[in-house]
């Protein structure tokens, strides 16, 4: 981060944040974080898709945001 701003950078995406993540949230705070409203937007481009189970989904794209679960024809 000091390096970035050394090279004249000063915003960067930290991504979101959960409330339950305390210590993350208090970092982030320390280098000027500012709280914003954040949405996921996602296109299905194959809708195949949607007749996995969400186990499926998450066993396939590990660490990945794919899409609501509650659009799945078949939830956990």
């Amino acid at each position: 981060m000091k390096h970035a701003i050394d090279y004249g950078y000063s915003f960067w995406n930290w991504g979101g944040t959960w409330q339950e993540q305390k210590g993350v949230y208090d970092f982030k705070k320390k280098w000027g974080a500012i709280d914003e409203k954040y949405y996921y937007y996602t296109k299905v481009f194959n809708n195949e898709i949607v007749e996995l189970p969400s186990n499926t989904l998450i066993d396939s794209f590990p660490n990945f945001y794919t899409m609501p679960f509650k659009n799945l024809k078949t939830e956990l």
